[in-house]
């Protein structure tokens, strides 16, 4: 992910957008890691299907970042 911060940055603000890049991951992924230790204790069914339907919700959100991103830079 670094080498994507990287390209779609200019040089003068690459240092602050891995910053926060970095901090939004982190967080993100925080709170992902408190969301499911909460529903596991809750019901590990439920914990299965919050799991695979975020795996699910992902899918169409990469595809489409990754054609906006390819029509931004011509490819």
């Amino acid at each position: 992910m670094k080498a994507a911060v990287a390209t779609m940055t200019s040089k003068k603000h690459r240092a602050s957008s891995y910053g926060a890049f970095e901090f939004f991951f982190g967080l993100a992924w925080f709170l992902g890691s408190w969301l499911l230790g909460a529903v596991y204790d809750y019901s590990l069914n439920t914990f299965i299907i919050v799991s695979v339907a975020a795996q699910l919700i992902a899918v169409p959100c990469y595809l489409l970042s990754e054609r906006s991103f390819a029509d931004e830079n011509g490819r």
